[in-house]
């Protein structure tokens, strides 16, 4: 299965550039001093990206040289890049088939078309990147109108890693203190993404932020790809309770709640949830958004989750609602309240184009249908 994963990736890859090759660099033929430079790019991007998996799915050591580091981001960056290229290609040459039949298409594929679509490219990324590294905003979502409602923050999808280090974590707690106490503070999964040894320092800022009541975490699918354990293992070090299809019990002044937890790589549902008791406030934290049906027919008030980062780039977010039910933001199915966090961070390339990363703040009025 993974062998076959791979094949298929590294051919999706290759097919990709080799279509961008002939499109874009091919009408520069002419013009060696354009065409000879853009091809270099395009092969040097090429083995970039394909370095990564071979890498991953080969390196027995979870740690990683600067140089390993570099050639990451590197190919991030070129994954990036290829993205937009190709959407913005392949809607030129969507353009030209219907063009075709009026003799009105020339204009769409000679050199300056190629280098108007490279710099279209350019300024995607630039934005995107841009966006990408300003930070989250805080999302403020209601859940009835109580007239004291419970404060939760939600953060999800943080991928320290890659590109998110210490300074970007600090601004998160900046804007979260900033939004004054709070009840609880839940981390819904990806918090980390790499080997956890090299960032315990960049997660150590969430140790300061303070709750009424408690902090609580559970995994995602990246700590699996790693080193799910000692990814845990930090976050505990940070004073949150980490959920392994767990539930904890609490107080508020509110009433009773049950917090209910799942390990995304090995999640087992049924026994979380068979917990649920119609007398206590039931909240799920399940990192992928798709265990919502099972949470429905449980009975669960609220579930929170992330993974999507409602597709994070063009072109991606339009098509993520066809990929899950619950893609983004809030929903309702009778009693339950599901929310979907669109990402505190980024996986990947360091773009955010068509959606923003988000710290959310729940405001919840426990018993209000």
């Amino acid at each position: 299965m993974r062998r076959r994963m791979f094949i298929v990736i590294i051919s999706v890859l290759v097919a990709a550039f080799v279509y961008l090759g002939f499109r874009i660099a091919g009408p520069l033929y002419p013009y060696p001093e354009f065409f000879w430079p853009v091809t270099a790019a395009f092969g040097l991007g090429l083995a970039n990206v394909l370095w990564m998996p071979l890498h991953f799915w080969t390196s027995e050591d979870p740690e990683t040289s600067a140089l390993e580091r570099t050639l990451e981001r590197g190919a991030y960056l070129a994954l990036g890049a290829l993205s937009f290229l190709l959407l913005f290609t392949l809607a030129r040459d969507l353009a030209v088939l219907l063009l075709l039949p009026f003799g009105r298409s020339d204009g769409l594929t000679g050199p300056v078309a190629s280098a108007g679509l490279l710099g279209a490219t350019a300024l995607a990324l630039a934005v995107g990147i841009g966006i990408a590294l300003r930070g989250p905003r805080v999302v403020r979502v209601e859940i009835g109108a109580g007239a004291a409602p419970l404060r939760i923050v939600q953060i999800s999808d943080l991928h320290v890693g890659t590109w998110i280090g210490r300074r970007y974590v600090e601004d998160v707690v900046r804007k979260i203190r900033a939004l004054g106490p709070i009840d609880f503070l839940f981390l819904t999964g990806d918090i980390g993404d790499g080997d956890p040894k090299g960032h315990v320092e960049d997660l150590a800022p969430l140790a300061g932020i303070e709750t009424r009541i408690g902090k609580f975490s559970v995994s995602g699918n990246h700590e699996g790809y790693w080193n799910e354990a000692e990814w845990n293992a930090r976050i505990r070090e940070l004073g949150f309770r980490v959920l392994e299809n767990e539930t904890a019990e609490v107080a508020s002044p509110a009433g009773p709640i049950s917090i209910h937890g799942i390990s995304d790589p090995q999640a087992d549902v049924a026994r979380t949830l068979a917990t649920v008791r119609p007398y206590r406030y039931s909240i799920f934290l399940a990192h992928q958004p798709h265990h919502a049906e099972a949470a429905i027919a449980a009975g669960v008030r609220l579930q929170l989750s992330g993974h999507t980062h409602q597709g994070q780039f063009l072109p991606w977010n339009l098509f993520i609602r066809k990929i899950h039910r619950f893609a983004a933001g809030l929903y309702r199915e009778g009693k339950t309240s599901i929310y979907v966090n669109r990402g505190t961070g980024f996986w990947g390339p360091p773009v955010r184009l068509g959606t923003l990363s988000e710290i959310t703040l729940l405001e919840v009025d426990l018993w209000a249908d």
